[in-house]
């Protein structure tokens, strides 16, 4: 119960601690989109590649497995799994023994597709090193056993399934290119921030933000060179914004911040500052600086959020307007 607690403090300090806690995990872990290319791994995952390799994201899972898996028909079993994983809905276990380095190394692997509102968005893998206990132990039984009686393995194993829960928690509630909230996760802490605040005197606004002329980004260096511009400028909001604020990508080139516990004034000054750092930032990829408009609005007794909403888009759009580049607070 109190592993829980610090598992979910983790999830919520963001992408940094809970990157610190799977890559001291013992088991490799590895993340994969719907398309089969990699999204996210531990140190330990690029242990079973052996010595001397690297993986790089967005690379197809099967050129990952080429690396040790020198037999094609274990790649298209290893698939195989992954797609009745899939169909399935649910998780899936199977052992693998490979050759790494001239030595058998035998594997526990755990397939876990994830979704988000009943569709697929990615497969989380997890690989369990078991040859230590395979050499030792004369027969699957008697490994078992050993198991059930070793409470200190008990104990990591549910450790690790707390972890892995959250892990799964954070990919749920997190946009994947930018690592901000997502749109669905960013109205539900709206509504319950709305209803909270009140009867109380604390302070809160909603700024819309808007990257200029993004389409032209798109259209010109195509859009990996735009997801490229996303999440730098995601980083740099992220970077601006304190720990009482929520940041989340709202769809598209637009982000949305919910600022708690500031006034009008200072929730300008976070604004104007990320605006500024934003615009002088370098983007290679493209030769050219970038800006964003934004629109603010101060929440008053009474405002609904379809009221924030549409006062803080007008904002934006007036910001848009009146030259681009700016910050505008609404009336």
């Amino acid at each position: 119960m109190v592993f829980k607690k610090i598992i979910t403090k983790l999830v919520d300090l963001g992408p940094i601690a809970l990157k610190q806690v799977v890559d001291h995990m013992t088991d490799a872990f590895l993340i994969i989109d719907d398309k089969y290319r990699v999204v996210d791994y531990n140190k330990a995952f690029i242990g079973t590649l052996g010595k001397g390799h690297t993986i790089e994201r967005n690379t197809n899972i099967t050129d990952v497995l080429s690396k040790t898996w020198h037999k094609r028909k274990d790649i298209d079993m290893f698939k195989d799994y992954i797609d009745r994983a899939i169909n399935k809905g649910d998780t899936l276990v199977f052992r693998k023994c490979i050759e790494k380095e001239n030595k058998n190394i035998y594997l526990d692997i755990e397939i876990t597709p994830i979704y988000s509102n009943t569709k697929h968005i990615g497969t989380i893998l997890f690989f369990k090193d078991i040859t230590a206990h395979i050499e030792n132990m004369q027969t699957i039984r008697d490994y078992q056993a050993l198991l059930e009686k070793n409470l200190e393995q008990i104990t990591q194993d549910k450790q690790d399934l707390l972890v892995r829960n959250a892990i799964i928690e954070k990919m749920m509630h997190t946009d994947a290119l930018t690592d901000m909230y997502n749109h669905r996760t960013f109205h539900e802490y709206m509504d319950m921030i709305l209803e909270q605040i009140k009867n109380t005197n604390i302070n809160m606004q909603l700024a819309l933000i808007d990257i200029d002329d993004f389409k032209k980004i798109n259209d010109t260096f195509g859009h990996s060179v735009g997801d490229i511009v996303l999440k730098r400028i995601a980083s740099k909001i992220k970077e601006m914004v304190t720990v009482n604020d929520i940041p989340a990508r709202y769809g598209g080139e637009e982000f949305a911040i919910i600022f708690i516990s500031k006034t009008i004034d200072e929730t300008y000054k976070i604004a104007e500052l990320s605006r500024k750092v934003v615009q002088r930032e370098k983007y290679r990829e493209i030769d050219r600086p970038v800006t964003i408009s934004i629109g603010i609005c101060d929440y008053k007794p009474g405002y609904t959020k379809e009221i924030l909403f549409d006062k803080a888009d007008k904002a934006m759009y007036k910001a848009k307007n009146s030259g681009k580049n700016q910050t505008v607070i609404a009336d």
